[in-house]
């Protein structure tokens, strides 16, 4: 092979990673998920009998019911809740209280510089959870599905959960149990992100759909390369926090919550989005 040729392939080899970087740089795009959950769990075994707990139930239900945004480049994602006219009920009748936590802030996510920043409030505090995404351990599977015009392949991890139940006799005290859960996505490699909804990223294709056990969340559209580009920035404003410290005085703050409902001779019941 003589000098020329060399020198052509050399440029071609160039040209084409050149316009392949070009164009990952450019990738960019929103995705739209709903949310929705089974609510399977025993109601307090201290509410009245007389209290409807299906309409609780059908209450939390709807609460859970919700609409977000994902906007992503190459490397960088914003995960916020799509504003709404509908309140998140905080009480139902019957002297019981639903709290619903969580879901309500932005999480951004910069694979590249490995940033997660997500912006919270909590009972009416600003708060900035800094932390570093953390890889998922995903194994993915032999196994397709089409969502919309996306074919998709099957991915899971299993991952320890620890839930607060609210344990109720002569006296009102709160146990920790931790439990073992599959995760279940679904991504496409049609669409070559890492991203994906809420704390789920890391796979070779964007995520359209993953089950955590209680919740399972769904990409309803899909919006590439928009004609008015997009700015993804970080969250600001509030007390910065790392996750593990935030989750402590997350807990701290229900169990006095609820124990400032039990004092009053009402009923509690919580449940949290994500994490």
């Amino acid at each position: 092979m003589n000098f020329k040729k060399l020198k052509l392939i050399a440029l071609f080899v160039f040209c084409f990673t050149l316009s392949s970087t070009i164009q990952a740089q450019k990738l960019q795009g929103m995705a739209t998920y709903k949310t929705a959950s089974k609510l399977n769990f025993p109601m307090d075994s201290s509410l009245d009998s007389s209290i409807d707990q299906q309409a609780i139930k059908s209450q939390l239900s709807k609460a859970l019911q919700r609409e977000y945004n994902l906007s992503f480049n190459t490397y960088e994602s914003t995960y916020k809740k799509v504003a709404s006219l509908d309140g998140i009920p905080k009480a139902s009748s019957g002297g019981v209280s639903l709290m619903v936590m969580g879901g309500d802030g932005v999480i951004y996510r910069n694979i590249k510089t490995k940033e997660e920043v997500e912006n919270v409030d909590l009972f009416g505090k600003p708060f900035l959870i800094e932390d570093k995404p953390t890889p998922l351990g995903w194994e993915i599977k032999n196994e397709f599905k089409q969502i919309g015009n996306y074919e998709c392949q099957k991915a899971t991890y299993t991952r320890e959960v620890n839930e607060t139940t609210l344990q109720s006799d002569s006296k009102t005290t709160l146990e920790e149990v931790t439990k073992e859960v599959e995760v279940v996505a679904w991504f496409t490699k049609d669409i070559p992100v890492n991203h994906g909804p809420d704390e789920y990223w890391g796979l070779p294709g964007l995520i359209l759909e993953v089950n955590n056990g209680r919740i399972t969340i769904v990409c309803t559209k899909v919006v590439l390369n928009p004609e008015q580009r997009m700015e993804i920035k970080q969250p600001k404003g509030g007390k910065t926090i790392s996750k593990a410290d935030y989750a402590a005085l997350q807990e701290e703050k229900m169990a006095e919550m609820m124990k400032q409902y039990r004092g009053k001779g009402e009923g509690t019941f919580k449940v949290r989005i994500g994490g």
